[in-house]
């Protein structure tokens, strides 16, 4: 039954996460710092402590947001950050691995198509690895 609660708060999460990413560019505090609070509560009142190692790829990307600041935006670390508590480590690393993915083919896209573009909302393309992920469990990467 939590599960199914989880999988649905995260879901809403996400599509209300893509919806204000791509009408804003931006993805509020108020979004996801909630989700991570209660996220985490659930975790640690449940005992599942491992689903903590779900945060690894966000603290990777934070990792990388501070070396370019630019290049991935803190809300999008955030959003990554609730999907590994949500998740566990695995999915969080397939869904990772799918939106990278799918910024390179909407990148090789547009260049193909001679279009210049300047900043690209990741919350769609992170909600697509989400789906993919759910949709062919086969294709995560396993540890």
């Amino acid at each position: 039954m939590l599960s199914k609660i989880i999988f649905i708060l995260l879901t809403i999460t996400l599509l209300a996460a893509t919806i204000t990413d791509m009408r804003k560019r931006v993805i509020p505090n108020s979004l996801t710092l909630p989700m991570l609070f209660l996220l985490s509560l659930i975790r640690i009142i449940t005992g599942g402590w491992e689903y903590f190692f779900g945060l690894i790829p966000a603290v990777i990307l934070f990792l990388l947001y501070i070396i370019k600041p630019n290049g991935i935006g803190a809300g999008d670390i955030k959003l990554i950050a609730v999907i590994g508590i949500a998740m566990g480590l695995t999915p969080t690393i397939s869904i990772t691995f799918w939106m990278c993915l799918n910024f390179l083919i909407v990148v090789m896209a547009n260049r193909l198509m001679r279009k210049k573009i300047y900043s690209l909302p990741l919350a769609p393309l992170i909600f697509l690895g989400y789906i993919i992920t759910l949709i062919f469990p086969g294709s995560m990467i396993y540890l």
